[in-house]
């Protein structure tokens, strides 16, 4: 309803209805619950800090982002926990602090440092009654409801992927009453052979760009924070970039383009190796991927892209390409990882067409719910403003 106030809303300031306070030093062990950092979650501890908070990154390039944990966590030092006063809705008050850009506040110019004092003076205006805030609440977080739920789903279809692809050209199910026959790679069924990749793909280096063209843009690039450290893609991880005219045609991105991380931040190489398949532009008119990533494409017209992910995105790619990397603070993978990793690969290539549209469906379908997902969380966006500001009264 607009125009008609249905709730009183009042004056305070972020103190007024939260206490703030800074996270401590992050422990040491692994553990069911998450440790936050600026940078959302960043590892898994036996000990927790919190039993539910609000977390706000406080230091560098993550100063201001704003992340909500219902259940006990640990929160760093590198981050703000924030949790309700008694008068005050924990959901409300995420979304309130999501939709102030907290970022904006930020002191320092190398070191950008967000502090307790800065975001508890910020003024505000709430409604007076929990229950409405409650009411807000559940407007915005039933579409974030949706929007995880659809996460699940894409996780189940990935999984499924998963599945069928080891089925069949793991453990050759399909085949257990053929002949096998031995090979380098161990006992295979007649009419499969061994292949080198470079044999069906080819594989190209992403653009290398500098940091001052990282600028507002309708185009993104695809970087190492697209990579989920679990293997597959994650939509969040796009950076807005103005490329210069060194940009070649073969650096940009399609929907379904099969892209392989070729460096990696964490010392547990958790992401190096990992293919991802692009299943969503995010409303760009336009990706690239960074010299971070090989674009790997097929070369066989009866290998779609859906399955060519499916053979990189096996433990057995994985393994192959650990065995490629080198580094110490940064580590870097060989160009050769993905040319000469060997597989096991049928003849008859009516088994490869018919496994192309099986995984093409799967990963048509998950583009869909990734494509439903963006229109949810433009309608969120659209909503949150209207409704934290009371232009739109529930």
């Amino acid at each position: 309803m607009e125009g008609e106030s249905m709730s009183e809303w009042k004056e305070c300031r972020i103190k007024d209805i939260s206490y703030l306070k800074n996270g401590k030093k992050r422990p040491i062990g692994k553990g069911l619950y998450p440790v936050y950092g600026g940078n959302g979650i960043i590892d898994y501890s036996n000990d927790y800090n919190n039993k539910s908070s609000i977390v706000i990154g406080r230091v560098g390039a993550y100063c201001g982002c704003v992340y909500n944990s219902i259940s006990k966590c640990w929160v760093s030092d590198n981050a703000i926990s924030v949790t309700p006063k008694d008068d005050c809705d924990h959901t409300f008050l995420f979304y309130l602090l999501s939709y102030l850009n907290l970022n904006n506040y930020k002191i320092g110019g190398a070191q950008p440092l967000l502090t307790q004092d800065i975001i508890g003076r910020i003024e505000i205006k709430v409604p007076c009654e929990k229950s409405n805030q409650s009411e807000i609440a559940g407007i915005l977080s039933s579409l974030d409801a949706k929007i995880e739920t659809n996460n699940k789903l894409n996780e189940k279809l990935e999984e499924m992927a998963q599945t069928i692809f080891k089925s069949w050209f793991v453990d050759f199910e399909p085949f257990k009453d053929k002949p096998f026959h031995e090979t380098e790679l161990g006992m295979i069924p007649e009419g499969w052979e061994v292949k080198r990749l470079c044999d069906i793909v080819d594989n190209i280096g992403g653009y290398s760009y500098k940091g001052n063209e990282l600028k507002e843009s309708t185009t993104a690039m695809c970087t190492i924070k697209n990579f989920e450290r679990n293997g597959g893609f994650k939509i969040d991880g796009y950076k807005e970039i103005i490329p210069s005219d060194k940009l070649k045609a073969s650096q940009e991105l399609s929907l379904f383009d099969v892209v392989v991380a070729h460096t990696d931040l964490t010392q547990n190489a958790e992401v190096i190796g990992n293919p991802a398949i692009i299943l969503s532009k995010s409303n760009y008119d336009r990706i690239i991927f960074s010299m971070d990533l090989t674009k790997v494409i097929s070369k066989n017209m009866n290998v779609s892209k859906s399955l060519l992910y499916c053979i990189l995105r096996n433990k057995r790619f994985k393994n192959h390409a650990l065995g490629y990397v080198n580094g110490t603070t940064v580590l870097h993978m060989s160009k050769k990882a993905v040319p000469d990793y060997m597989l096991a690969f049928p003849k008859d290539s009516a088994i490869l067409t018919s496994l192309s549209k099986c995984f093409d469906s799967i990963f048509g379908r998950m583009h869909e719910i990734y494509e439903e997902n963006d229109r949810l969380a433009s309608l969120r966006d659209t909503l949150l403003p209207r409704l934290m500001s009371g232009e739109l009264i529930v």
